[in-house]
C-alpha cells in the first residue's frame, strides 16, 4: 500500500490554524490535489493520477470523519452530503481514468473552501461567524446542499 504524504510545511500551518482557517486549508488542499489529478491524467501520468487523488480522498475522508453529527445538527447533515459526493466522484478517478469526476468534486469542494475563508475572516474580526456564509445553508429553513440542483 502506498502511503500519501503532505508537505510538512503544510501540516505544521494546519495544526496552528484557527478551526475555520484549518477546514478551508484542508478544502483548498483538495482542490489543488484535484487539479494535479486533472493535470495527471491529461499527461497520462498514472503514478502522479493516483497519488493526487488519494491525497483528495484522504483530505475529505478526514473532513467527514470530523463531522459531528450531535451538535452540527443541519450544517453537519449538508457537510456530509457534500463530502459524500466529493468522495464518490473521486472515488472513480482511478479506475475509469476520469477527469471530468474530478472535476466536479473541484466544484463541490471549492465554494466550501470558499465559505470557510469567509466565515474565518467573520469570526476573526467578531467571534461569531454566519450561518449563512455556507452555501446552501440559510437560519430557519430546511437547508439543502450546496450541489443540489
Amino acid at each position: 500500500m502506498t502511503a500519501v504524504s503532505f508537505d510538512p510545511a503544510f501540516i505544521e500551518r494546519i495544526s496552528t490554524a484557527r478551526p475555520a482557517e484549518m477546514t478551508a486549508m484542508l478544502l483548498e488542499e483538495a482542490v489543488r490535489a484535484l487539479g494535479e489529478t486533472i493535470v495527471a491524467i491529461e499527461n497520462g501520468d498514472i503514478e502522479a493520477r493516483f497519488m493526487s487523488s488519494a491525497r483528495a480522498m484522504k483530505v475529505v475522508g478526514f473532513l467527514h470523519e470530523t463531522l459531528n453529527f450531535e451538535d452540527g445538527g443541519d450544517v453537519a447533515m449538508n457537510l456530509d452530503r457534500v463530502y459524500r459526493l466529493a468522495m464518490a466522484r473521486i472515488a472513480r478517478v482511478n479506475p475509469f481514468n476520469e477527469a471530468e469526476s474530478a472535476r466536479i468534486a473541484i466544484q463541490v469542494l471549492q465554494p466550501q473552501a470558499e465559505a470557510w475563508r469567509r466565515i474565518d475572516a467573520e469570526d476573526a474580526d467578531d467571534g461569531l461567524p454566519s450561518i449563512e456564509m455556507l452555501p446552501g445553508l440559510s437560519r430557519g429553513r430546511a437547508a439543502q446542499p450546496a450541489y443540489a440542483a
